[in-house]
């Protein structure tokens, strides 16, 4: 009797075992690798899971691009995820590969909520219009906000082209960041 309880306990012991790390690669999968992201969709793997807007498609594989997927933004805004609180004196990092279609400047960067309620948009990465590649670049967060999201934006207000992008990180820049 006692080895048959073993064995059973053994087996109950190895199901929640293996419950618990499918459910750790369910979670990992959905992140896309780097945990300290704020995007954690940043190579359009799983659609546009998490972007905000109607004017977003999920496109590729092009040659340009150096993933199998990519957003395509067809009009001015699209935001990513909720916003997070956000302090004075924190500086995020961004980054995106993109190919600009559009003779107007790209951008990744944050939209802020100021205290008053207001918003405030000030970009990290700046693509120019009609070039590709890896652009980088840091948002100061502005004295009176309270929170952000991730914003990217072709900075027009109309006959707007088109942009792919890919690989979005946005993070802040501080050291436990850094070791990811």
């Amino acid at each position: 009797q006692v080895k048959s309880d073993s064995i059973t306990l053994q087996a109950r012991r190895d199901n929640i075992t293996n419950g618990i790390q499918n459910q750790v690669n369910s979670i990992q999968g959905k992140l896309d690798g780097d945990l300290s992201n704020l995007c954690h969709n940043p190579t359009f793997s799983h659609g546009v899971e998490g972007w905000n807007s109607s004017h977003l498609a999920v496109e590729g594989p092009w040659s340009e691009m150096p993933t199998p997927k990519n957003g395509t933004l067809f009009v001015r805004d699209a935001y990513y995820g909720d916003y997070f609180p956000v302090s004075k004196g924190e500086r995020y990092y961004t980054s995106v590969f993109a190919h600009n279609g559009d003779s107007a400047t790209f951008v990744l960067g944050l939209c802020f909520q100021l205290k008053d309620g207001s918003l405030s948009w000030l970009s990290g990465s700046n693509v120019p219009g009609l070039q590709t590649g890896k652009f980088d670049g840091y948002v100061d967060v502005p004295d009176n906000a309270v929170r952000a999201k991730i914003w990217a934006s072709i900075q027009k207000f109309d006959n707007f082209g088109w942009v792919r992008f890919t690989n979005v990180i946005v993070k802040k820049n501080d050291a436990i960041s850094q070791i990811n």
